[in-house]
């Protein structure tokens, strides 16, 4: 299966893909993850981004309040969350549409398990004076580099289709000379 973007992609403000979600016999969630999430949301600089790519699981004994961190509720196997423009809308749990439901919640109640890959860094450095607090590959690449192309340099086995143009990764040496710090 291929990667599903969750939400809106602006590269200030993370994005998370899934893929291959699933209940298994046992009744728990499980999907594999690719999170992008900016290094200001654990005290870092606004130019840098944490990649990374692991698993979110969330047991069924769970559902009931994960759900309700997102807004939505467990009706036997059945997800029933407030619709956007009227009554609320209900879909089965192991539908697409449940899944994705099911994969909000479960990374909402803070259940992936996913190290950091890459430490990715868009365009110039700005003044900064903390200490990195992450390691991991360090990669540069031009301001208004696309979000997917970047993930799919980076992370293996990344294959969304974006048709956007790949982005230019940029050596630590050639970041020297345009100015950029590693």
């Amino acid at each position: 299966m291929q990667w599903v973007h969750t939400g809106d992609i602006k590269p200030e403000n993370g994005a998370a893909y899934v893929r291959n979600p699933e209940i298994d016999e046992g009744g728990d969630f499980s999907a594999e993850i690719i999170e992008c999430i900016p290094e200001t949301n654990v005290g870092g600089d606004e130019k840098r981004h944490l990649l990374r790519q692991g698993t979110v699981f969330l047991p069924r004994k769970s559902f009931k309040d994960a759900l309700a961190t997102v807004g939505a509720r467990i009706d036997g196997d059945y997800i029933v969350r407030p619709g956007h423009h009227g009554p609320d809308e209900r879909f089965a749990a192991d539908s697409a549409e449940g899944l994705l439901e099911l994969f909000h919640a479960a990374h909402a109640y803070g259940s992936v398990e996913a190290e950091i890959e890459a430490v990715v860094q868009i365009g110039a450095d700005q003044d900064y004076d903390q200490d990195r607090k992450f390691t991991g590959e360090r990669c540069i690449f031009y301001h208004g580099s696309a979000l997917e192309s970047i993930i799919e340099q980076v992370m293996d086995g990344f294959d969304y289709p974006h048709g956007k143009p790949k982005a230019r990764l940029l050596e630590v040496e050639e970041a020297l000379e345009e100015g950029m710090s590693p």
